[in-house]
């Protein structure tokens, strides 16, 4: 029951990353130059092909699932280290981003606007930072693995309810 619920939540993952992914390609294109209405096009499309493939995977995995045992002890075990290395990479990929990397910031007279920021009249100073490095992409890549570790965790103990409990039409 662990295993089919495990794909059952890797199945939605990779759903979740398709949808995402879509929205970004769209997006995209629409900062090259491609009409708005084709990139929804592209969007749409991404996701009811992915949606309908999801749907078909999922049906035959509830199909599948009846009789299953509740699990054994290296069921878990495998389930929480899959879990606790998705963490632990996003982890180690937002810390990596800061190597390297440093902080510029860049203060302006806000209120009036012209005048400089050691001025005795400047009202408001408004200050904007940006972290630059060579590594700082990273930092996103590993806050999206520790979304989609979090989605998947949730969407698994959901499913492992549903087979549990015996609400899933093949058990």
């Amino acid at each position: 029951m662990i295993i089919a619920a495990g794909r059952m939540a890797l199945v939605f993952v990779v759903w979740a990353v398709i949808v995402v992914g879509s929205v970004f390609l769209s997006i995209w294109l629409v900062l090259q130059g491609v009409m708005i209405y084709e990139s929804l096009l592209v969007f749409f499309f991404l996701t009811v092909v992915s949606g309908t493939v999801g749907f078909v995977v999922y049906s035959n995995l509830f199909k599948k699932s009846k009789g299953l045992s509740h699990g054994s002890q290296n069921e878990w075990i495998l389930l929480i280290t899959i879990l606790a290395a998705a963490f632990a990479t996003g982890a180690a990929f937002q810390s990596v981003s800061t190597i390297n990397a440093q902080t510029v910031s860049n203060s302006t007279c806000a209120k009036p606007a012209g005048l400089n920021v050691t001025s005795p009249n400047c009202i408001q100073i408004e200050t904007t930072t940006q972290t630059q490095g060579p590594f700082t992409y990273l930092g996103q890549i590993g806050v999206w693995m520790v979304v989609l570790a979090s989605i998947g965790a949730l969407v698994f103990g959901i499913l492992y309810l549903v087979l549990r409990l015996g609400l899933a039409n093949g058990s």
